[in-house]
């Protein structure tokens, strides 16, 4: 019943990306693809997504199939999330619950009407969450410290609303060194050596994306504004956006408030 249930809401998501209205927002990342193929792209700060859909262009002559192919490419990339969600909660619970989990996901507020929204969200949850997958399972071994560190700096070049899940990895370090109980320091010298790694991919790529964009000079400027825009969420004008999500998703916001209280 629950795989019935998680393929009526694909379906039910397909249907929205050929007949939901396409938001601002979408045509804001939409046209940094136009601007990169015309020389006109000046920001290497969350534009990286330009990069791999250029392609689009020569799907239709029309930019509204155009931006739905892109839709199509945010679902996969939004099941493969879900995906990684039921194999993380497959490691606390059983298979039905862990199925319920990615359900439970798919079907929250705006993650079912914008999950499938050309936007770098999707993209930077699937690559965070293929992170905190591969931090949470198996030995942290060098190659595997390497893929996390990589798969944090990669999001966080998509966009700076990645460290959103800086709770989440501080967790399972917590989680990690507490049951490391002859290996705390070894532990810790692979947490720093994942940052490090975060930190220069997210450099390298930010660097080869903006080296032959126009006005190159002005990226730390633009990443500042990135940053100051970020936090701009924590005003009220904007968090009441998350107020309603926990209005659209009462049962995520009931499992984050309530849980706790029988933990």
């Amino acid at each position: 019943m629950l795989y019935g249930l998680v393929l009526l809401v694909v379906t039910c998501q397909i249907w929205l990306i050929f007949n939901k209205a396409i938001n601002w927002d979408e045509f804001l990342h939409f046209g940094q693809i136009y601007e990169l193929a015309d020389g006109r792209l000046t920001n290497a700060i969350q534009t990286l997504p330009a990069r791999f859909f250029g392609w689009v262009t020569t799907v239709s002559d029309d930019v509204i199939l155009q931006i739905k192919a892109i839709r199509l490419v945010m679902l996969c990339a939004t099941l493969f999330t879900a995906a990684l969600i039921a194999m993380l909660a497959r490691k606390l619970a059983t298979p039905e619950f862990a199925i319920l989990c990615s359900l439970v996901y798919l079907t929250a507020g705006y993650v079912f009407t914008n999950s499938f929204s050309y936007r770098t969200d999707p993209l930077a949850a699937a690559t965070l969450m293929g992170a905190l997958y591969f931090f949470v399972s198996g030995q942290l071994t060098w190659g595997r410290v390497a893929l996390i560190g990589v798969l944090v700096g990669f999001a966080g070049a998509l966009t700076v609303k990645s460290i959103i899940y800086l709770p989440c990895f501080a967790a399972i370090a917590w989680l990690r060194w507490d049951n490391a109980a002859n290996g705390k320091l070894r532990e810790m010298i692979r947490f720093a050596a994942i940052v490090i790694a975060a930190v220069l991919t997210f450099v390298v790529l930010i660097t080869l994306h903006g080296a032959n964009l126009p006005a190159n000079e002005v990226q730390s400027s633009s990443l500042q504004r990135s940053y100051e825009n970020f936090f701009r969420f924590f005003e009220f004008e904007m968090i009441r956006y998350v107020f309603a999500q926990g209005i659209f998703a009462p049962l995520v916001t009931l499992c984050l408030f309530g849980l706790p209280l029988f933990a």
